[in-house]
């Protein structure tokens, strides 16, 4: 059944693969770039179809979505992020969509996470002591430091 389903499933996706092997990604992503907003429409929802492939074969490969790289790569999701400031909104609302379906934010480990905050410090040592007094303009008097280090 497994591969009955798989066979289907490759069958379905054929034409669009051949597509998408024949290098339809560039031309598309270069009609973003036209003024006339029924052919950005047109290429946005042929872009959509390829994403759509492009995740479930991720998901299956448990892998990243190659038609986003691919789109990435010609300068694709550079033009769908220059048309989300775009003045028909429904252009500004395609774009929006396809970048935060297909292209959404890792977000990275090592910067704090909602609520956390971290001091941005220049220096290379932090070799200072307090005992906890400061002055009426809450500096710390009694802090030595034996490298100027700054803290924001």
């Amino acid at each position: 059944m497994h591969l009955f389903i798989s066979f289907y499933l490759d069958f379905l996706f054929f034409p669009r693969r051949y597509v998408i092997d024949q290098g339809a990604i560039p031309p598309l992503c270069e009609l973003l770039s036209v003024t006339d907003t029924k052919i950005i429409q047109v290429a946005f929802n042929g872009l959509e179809n390829i994403l759509k492939l492009g995740a479930a074969e991720a998901k299956r490969t448990n892998g990243p979505n190659p038609y986003a790289i691919m789109i990435e790569e010609c300068f694709g999701l550079d033009k769908i992020e220059y048309l989300q400031s775009h003045e028909n909104i429904e252009i500004y609302q395609k774009a929006f969509h396809l970048i935060e379906t297909y292209f959404g934010v890792e977000e990275d480990e090592n910067l704090p996470q909602q609520g956390e905050s971290a001091p941005f410090e220049f220096g290379t040592t932090n070799t200072s002591t307090t005992n906890g007094q400061m002055n009426s303009t809450g500096v710390n008097i009694n802090q030595q430091s034996t490298q100027g280090q700054f803290q924001f």
